[in-house]
């Protein structure tokens, strides 16, 4: 896999999986443009998870769609409007590549 860009590990599964060349054509016209939310957009607060309960055991990041596993980062974000928990991270770095809006729920993010 680590040759071939089409194939990667399914994380939940761990089978090989063979991705469309088309795929990745989407991912670098999406990385050329910026989208920038109309100003009229709704916001929602996201609000900064420093335990592990039981609600978010079962939870997976909408960005990554990985588990939480509060032994290797005990942080974790959110969203005040939808209740999507999104590892502190991947939320960093969603909002580093300049995207303003909720993964789930698609409200403009207010930290």
């Amino acid at each position: 896999p680590e040759n071939n860009p089409n194939i990667f590990r399914c994380p939940r599964c761990f089978f090989l999986l063979k991705v469309p060349e088309t795929v990745h054509l989407v991912q670098r016209m999406h990385q050329r443009h910026t989208y920038d939310l109309p100003a009229e957009t709704e916001t929602t607060r996201f609000a900064l998870i420093t335990r592990e309960t039981e609600e978010i055991q079962y939870a997976s990041c909408p960005v990554c769609h990985m588990i939480f596993d509060f032994a290797d980062d005990p942080r974790a974000y959110l969203c005040t409007n939808c209740g999507s928990y999104f590892h502190a991270k991947c939320l960093e770095d969603w909002l580093a590549r300049g995207e303003g809006a909720c993964r789930v729920c698609g409200k403009r993010i207010e930290m």
